[in-house]
Order: structure tokens, then C-alpha cells, then sequence
């Protein structure tokens, strides 16, 4: 499935109301439950914002993915695709923090796929922490969390992340949602299996909201307590098959995508 945020669910978190429509509140983006109004987003044009829809114009996105990482590079596709500019930067453990100005944009997105155990430089992770300080959402996957003592974070940001790793991990989990209305899960089926996408075993902190399990790791997604800029924290516990050198099932990308489109909101 191949589908975007509902503008009514978007438009509802930021209080402006929602029209009826004439689905059975599934996912807009198919032929068979599109909204019947001016503002139908469907498949070919799936990015919020556009024409009468101004308000939610799409949240400007800094992924950190390298330039050999086969799958970073489909995950930045996926979102340009999507609807989101996207600007990547090769690698997030060599960013001195200003260059590409984080200022700049409204979501950061960390992909630790085959790069992961990677520590930042002093001036990427005190840049990371203001940013968020800020208002900025920021989205790490799996192995941030495998990398990072709980107990004795390495770094400032990572003491920021929504979890806490328990010291192991596992593959082929299966998802479910545990709360539909939220965002970040809009058009997703109840539950999938991630075949191929390693997860690490973690538990969420108490001031976070978690939105989808897995039977095997815990946690699927995290969103942190928003501080009082509104920036937060959200921990997707997936690989995207980077492990085991598979193809980011749909999913999952469903998932990456909805996370950056609720970083806008």
C-alpha cells in the first residue's frame, strides 16, 4: 500500500475540523475511498499541501543516509516521491552540525542502516540536541537504540531517544497497531509481518506514546514527549531489511513516510 496521511487526520490534530466523508475511515489514496470534496488527495498527487490545502504544506526533510547504502537511498526516493523535499547528507557521523543548516528544516531523519554503531562529531550532536530544543522532529530507526547504553549515553541526543535498548535483538517481527488514529499509522493495515527488517529489543520510556507493537522487539514506533517547543523524538524499530541486505518492504515505508508528514504537523 502506497498511501499518505489523511488531511482529515492532520487537519483534526491541528484543530481546524474535519468535513464528512464517504468512507469507512480507511486511508484516503485508493479508487474505492476517496474523499468526495475539492481536497481528495489520491495517489498521483499525495503530498498534503497542495492547492486549497496550503496550510499543511510538506515539512522540509534532512536525511542522513550514505551514499552506498542501497536502502537509504530507496527510503529517499520513497519520501521525494511521496511528496516531501528531501535534501540528503552522506553520512551522519561526519556532519559538523551546520553544514547542511539544520535550521533549515522541520524533520530530521537518521537512517542507521548499514552505518549503524556510528557516533556523531561534538558539533553534530550539540546541533541535533538545539534543533529539537527548537521544535524540530526528529526520526531514528533501529539501530539507534542498539547503539546506545541506556544507562551512560554516549552523546546528548541519544539520551533524547524514546527507548531503551535490553540488550538484544531479533528479525521477522510482526506489527500491529495499537492506535489507528494516530498519524503516523493513517493508512496501514492492523497488522503485517517485516520479513526481513531487523528490530532490537527495547522497552518505551513512560513519557512516550508507542502507536504500533512487534511480538518479537517491543516497541515498533515511539514518539517522544513533545518538549516545549513541540520538538520530539520518534524511534521506528526497523532495519528496512538493511541487515539482511533486503529490499524496505512497503510497509515500512508507509511508516518512514507518515513519521516525516507528522514531524509538518
Amino acid at each position: 500500500m502506497h498511501r499518505t496521511i489523511t488531511w482529515l487526520t492532520a487537519l483534526a490534530l491541528l484543530g481546524l475540523g474535519c468535513p464528512t466523508a464517504n468512507d469507512d475511515d480507511s486511508a484516503v489514496g485508493d479508487d474505492d475511498d476517496a474523499v468526495d470534496d475539492d481536497d481528495a488527495v489520491d495517489d498521483d498527487d499525495s503530498a498534503l499541501g497542495d492547492d486549497d490545502d496550503s496550510a499543511l504544506t510538506p515539512p522540509n526533510v534532512l536525511l542522513f543516509a550514505s551514499d552506498e547504502d542501497t536502502n537509504g537511498l530507496l527510503l529517499e526516493t520513497y519520501l521525494s516521491d511521496d511528496g516531501l523535499p528531501v535534501t540528503r547528507h552522506d553520512a551522519y557521523w561526519d556532519w559538523d552540525g551546520s553544514t547542511p543548516d539544520p535550521s533549515g528544516f522541520d524533520v530530521i531523519l537518521i537512517f542507521e542502516g548499514d552505518d549503524y554503531g556510528d557516533g556523531f562529531t561534538k558539533g553534530g550532536d550539540a546541533a541535533l540536541v538545539a534543533w529539537v530544543a527548537n521544535g524540530g522532529t526528529l526520526i531514528r530507526t533501529e539501530w539507534g537504540a542498539y547503539s546506545i547504553d541506556p544507562a551512560d549515553p554516549e552523546y546528548d541526543i541519544d539520551a533524547l531517544i524514546p527507548v531503551a535498548y535490553q540488550g538484544s535483538y531479533d528479525y521477522g517481527a510482526t506489527w500491529t497497531i495499537t492506535d489507528a488514529t494516530h498519524p503516523i499509522t493513517s493508512g496501514l493495515a492492523a497488522t503485517w509481518t517485516a520479513t526481513d527488517d531487523g528490530c532490537s529489543i527495547v522497552t518505551a520510556d513512560a513519557s512516550a506514546t508507542v502507536v504500533a507493537n512487534t511480538d518479537l522487539c517491543g516497541p515498533a514506533i515511539t514518539v517522544g514527549a513533545a518538549n516545549a517547543m513541540g520538538g520530539r523524538v520518534v524511534h521506528i524499530n526497523s532495519d528496512l531489511g538493511a541487515d539482511e541486505e533486503a529490499t524496505p518492504g512497503a510497509d515500512v515505508l508507509r511508516v518512514m513516510a507518515n513519521a516525516a508528514w507528522f514531524g509538518g504537523l
